[in-house]
């Protein structure tokens, strides 16, 4: 048996591959890949299968529940035109082979703690990062260094790539294989070199059944890693029988789209394949790395040119020429990804990287998506995502694109409807950056109610495989979109605890128009509710709830048993609030982001909020012992905004609190009492002279510990913000706007500002250092 050693995604061993097998015409190929994954070899042979695709591998439940999808426990196996075992595959098919996965099942793969997200069955012989204490880093560092070379990416290229694309087929598997055996001596220990042992034995004894079938060893050709290359053949010569695999998990495979970017190692998959775009040129070129890197120049100056830039013909053939010198000064045989990058920053950006850094991320890397047959049989979900996207006007494609979705035209309104759906079946395609016109404060901000009433949203669409494989994997709840999701929110509605995450629910159901399963949603909200008894739960729930009543006609919703929910919850949130408001101070951050929203339902006169019981709330934090400065403070401001305090009175309160507070929790209150309408109560000028006066009579041991929430508190007051601040000081100082202010000190007491400022500024230095201040 041959065995040929390789490295994944690498252009020379493809090309080296496919040239054996068109000379031997082996009667069998063995691949490095799952062997549970045969299958899907014809539809990976398929005409209208086009590279790069994957075989991905996720557990089957076929349990009567649906498995929640979990990244953390599916393979992929990725393939592009230019991997030795798609090579193998393709020229062992035109020569009439018997084509072969030979690995570990994937089943078995899933059932390894730690499984790696790309590929954990077809390990590179450099997939570990070069680190302090990895000997094999070590290892491939020194190699690099030794030849003159800043990274092994760079050496690999010139040693093996490109001076090994040429030569016999004997010297090529001579030099892989040494330098296989060199990585093997570098092995894994404990349970990675048990897979490892495990995996070769596996493949040697799948060769073995090739064999006991009726074709001569020598007839068999079998692609893997040069790392492995040296125990298989020691296994097999051993005629090792089959391994005992262990319990593997019940598995589904399928074949996917794959793209591009998913092979870089920018975005986690390091085989050896730092820029595949560039790397499909080299297969093109059939190793021809002077003709790809003439190409790769040209396509930059070409994405210049279209952005704009200067990028001129004699630019163009600088830069080629300038990349042939740079490659013979480091001693290759022609420009490869280093050169084609450096020529590019000289010639193209002038000596200035960040010129050039986007056309070259699209040459050398790419963007290209690949295609799978038909034949393969997309899942319902599949069909769906492909076909409403194409409709849609929603590109597919392996790299962010930002769009703008206009409610009001009825395209784009689908457009939401069809992200929504996706979102809430975690479907990793689209992600939600902002929405536009209202959505209601601070509580909506990044969440689902954030979806209502506003006129337009902001998302950001990028496929990954990880799309595909949801699409997959997310079949088993269902045929369509809408049912998955009807499934998905269902289950989360059993689930939740709390009746925020109830009323969550009626807000994804509300923005992925999916109206039938609202009644019975809004029943398992009404039990939670009379459960309820935390006040940041039910104030958002408020929230969810009133935004929902806003768009209940349009979204045909049950308006009115939404109106009662929402009354009564609005009545026992704020039952609740005074014990909510007697707390630390973590808690308090959650009571006042829940809290202020609520006062902006009463101030628009929402009917979800009572106002008479909202105040009685109000007033009873605002005065009762044990509650949290910080919640007084916001409560006092709320009552002075609305015009609930007699004049001074807020002013009066303060100075009375301050007199007698200790210093952390009189911090806590100004900082409370600032939390809202600043710009209206930086003019307050009684206010202004109650904390005035309580700053000056502290002693400086005193005053230092307070600074930093104060600076917290007023520190990001805008210009005008702050000149109305410094016109109500000085009216509260006596000091009219403009004039001059002369200071008489004594050396004491100079010398103590001078102790007080170098105090304050250590304090403020160690609050940074801690809490990451600026």
């Amino acid at each position: 048996m041959l065995i040929f050693p390789i490295r994944h995604h690498s252009p020379a061993a493809a090309i080296q591959v496919g040239r054996l097998i068109r000379e031997r015409r082996p009667r069998a190929v063995l691949i490095e890949g799952p062997a549970d994954a045969d299958r899907l070899i014809p539809y990976l042979l398929d005409h209208a299968t086009v590279p790069p695709v994957a075989i991905y591998a996720y557990p089957a439940d076929r349990g009567e529940t649906p498995p929640v999808r979990t990244d953390g426990h599916s393979v992929f196996y990725p393939l592009c035109h230019y991997s030795p075992e798609y090579a193998a595959l393709k020229t062992g098919d035109e020569v009439g082979a018997i084509l072969r996965f030979c690995d570990v099942p994937a089943s078995v793969t899933l059932a390894w703690p730690e499984v790696s997200h790309e590929a954990e069955g077809a390990p590179d012989v450099s997939e570990r990062e070069a680190s302090a204490g990895d000997p094999y880093g070590a290892f491939t560092t020194r190699l690099a260094a030794k030849a003159g070379f800043d990274n092994f990416d760079a050496f690999w290229e010139a040693a093996f790539e490109q001076a090994c694309g040429g030569v016999s087929l004997e010297e090529f598997i001579g030099a892989y294989g040494e330098y296989g055996a060199k990585v093997r001596s570098f092995g894994r220990s404990g349970d990675e070199r048990n897979r490892d042992d495990l995996r070769e034995r596996h493949m040697a004894a799948i060769a073995g059944e090739i064999v006991r079938s009726g074709i001569p060893a020598e007839e068999i050709v079998l692609v893997c890693g040069a790392a492995h290359a040296a125990a298989i053949a020691g296994w097999f010569a051993a005629g090792a029988e089959m391994p005992e695999l262990g319990g593997g998990k019940e598995t589904e495979l399928a074949l996917v789209p794959y793209s591009f970017p998913r092979l870089s190692e920018h975005l986690g998959y390091g085989a050896g394949n730092r820029a595949p775009w560039y790397y499909q040129q080299v297969w093109s070129f059939g190793g021809d790395y002077g003709a790809a890197s003439r190409g790769a120049l040209v396509a930059v100056a070409q994405r210049l040119r279209r952005r704009g830039q200067i990028a001129s013909l004699a630019q163009e053939i600088d830069a080629n020429e300038l990349a042939a010198v740079l490659a013979g000064m480091r001693g290759k045989p022609a420009p490869g990804v280093d050169e084609v990058t450096d020529a590019a920053v000289a010639c193209f950006g002038q000596g200035q990287p960040a010129v050039v850094t986007e056309a070259l991320r699209e040459v050398l890397i790419g963007e290209e998506l690949g295609r799978v047959t038909p034949f393969a049989g997309r899942t319902p979900l599949q069909t769906e995502f492909y076909a409403t996207a194409q409709r849609l006007n929603l590109a597919v494609v392996d790299a962010p694109r930002q769009i703008l979705v206009h409610l009001p035209m009825p395209k784009e309104a689908a457009q939401s409807v069809f992200l929504h759906r996706l979102v809430a079946a975690e479907i990793p395609f689209a992600r939600e950056l902002q929405s536009g016109i209202g959505g209601g404060g601070r509580m909506a901000q990044g969440g689902a109610l954030a979806g209502l009433g506003r006129a337009r949203e902001k998302w950001e669409l990028c496929w990954t495989p990880s799309t595909d494989a949801g699409l997959v994997e997310r079949n088993a709840w269902g045929s369509t979109l809408a049912e998955v999701c009807v499934r998905l929110l269902r289950k989360r509605l059993d689930d939740a605890s709390r009746i925020d995450e109830g009323t969550g629910v009626l807000l994804q159901l509300a923005l992925c128009e999916l109206p039938d399963p609202f009644p019975a949603a809004l029943q398992r909200c009404e039990a939670l509710a009379a459960d309820s008894g935390s006040f940041p739960a039910l104030a958002r729930a408020v929230f969810h709830l009133d935004g929902l009543l806003a768009y209940g006609a349009a979204r045909r919703l049950p308006e009115g048993q939404l109106g009662e929910l929402a009354g009564r919850l609005f009545v026992r949130a704020m039952l609740h609030l005074p014990t909510a408001a007697n707390c630390a101070d973590e808690a308090a951050t959650e009571v006042e982001q829940t809290l202020t929203p609520l006062a902006e339902l009463v101030r628009k006169g929402s009917p979800s909020a009572e106002s008479g019981v909202f105040w009685d709330g109000i007033q009873t934090v605002a005065a009762m012992d044990g509650c949290h400065p910080g919640l007084r403070g916001l409560a006092l401001t709320l009552l002075e905004v609305d015009g609930r305090l007699p004049p001074g009175e807020l002013a009066r309160r303060l100075r009375s609190w301050l007199a007698g507070g200790d210093a952390a929790a009189n911090a806590r209150l100004v900082a409370g009492i600032f939390s809202l309408h600043r710009s209206t109560l930086i003019r307050n000028r009684p206010l202004l002279a109650a904390v005035t006066e309580f700053l000056l009579e502290l002693d400086v041991d005193a005053l230092i510990p307070l600074l930093p929430a104060m600076r917290r508190t007023l520190g990001d007051l805008s210009s005008a913000e702050r000149r109305y601040l410094g016109e109500t000081l000085g009216g509260v100082l006596g000091v009219e706007s403009g004039a001059p202010v002369s200071l008489s000190l004594s050396d004491l007491e100079r010398a103590l500002l001078v102790e007080a400022d170098a105090a304050v500024a250590a304090t403020l230095a160690d609050w940074r250092d801690r809490y990451g201040i600026s």
